[in-house]
C-alpha cells in the first residue's frame, strides 16, 4: 500500500502515464467514501443511498428460446416472433427472483409487441 501511495503521490511519474487536471490524494478509507458520496449526490441529485442499491440491485430479461409468428412489427416493420422470456432480479449478482414468461416481439428492433404474465 506504501509503494503504491508514493507513486501516486510522485507527480512526476504519473504524469508520464496520465495527463492530471488536478490531484488530491485520499488518507483514509472514510475520506474516499464521503467523497464519493458527495460526487454522486451532486451528479444526478438522487441521495447516495439510492445511488448505491440501484448499483446493487439488477433486473435483466432474457430470450430463452423464440419462433416466428405471423404478423409485423407495428413500429419496424419487420417479422414478430413469440419468445419464451425468463426474468432474473439479482442482488449484489446472487438471482433472488426470477419468472417466466411469453411475448409476441419484434425480431429485428426487439420491441415487445404484447405480453402474456
Amino acid at each position: 500500500m506504501a509503494a503504491v501511495r508514493s507513486f501516486i503521490t510522485d507527480l512526476n511519474r504519473v504524469g508520464k502515464v496520465v495527463k492530471l487536471a488536478a490531484f488530491s490524494p485520499l488518507d483514509s478509507a472514510r475520506e474516499a467514501l464521503r467523497n464519493l458520496m458527495l460526487n454522486r449526490s451532486r451528479q444526478n441529485g438522487k441521495p447516495f443511498a439510492f445511488s448505491a442499491l440501484s448499483n446493487l440491485l439488477l433486473q435483466k430479461r432474457v430470450i430463452k428460446a423464440s419462433k416466428p409468428v405471423a404478423g409485423t412489427c407495428s413500429r419496424c416493420s419487420h417479422g414478430a416472433t413469440v419468445a419464451d422470456m425468463k426474468t432474473m432480479t439479482r442482488f449484489c449478482y446472487i438471482p433472488f427472483y426470477w419468472k417466466s414468461w411469453k411475448a409476441i416481439m419484434c425480431s429485428f428492433c426487439g420491441a415487445i409487441l404484447k405480453s402474456y404474465r
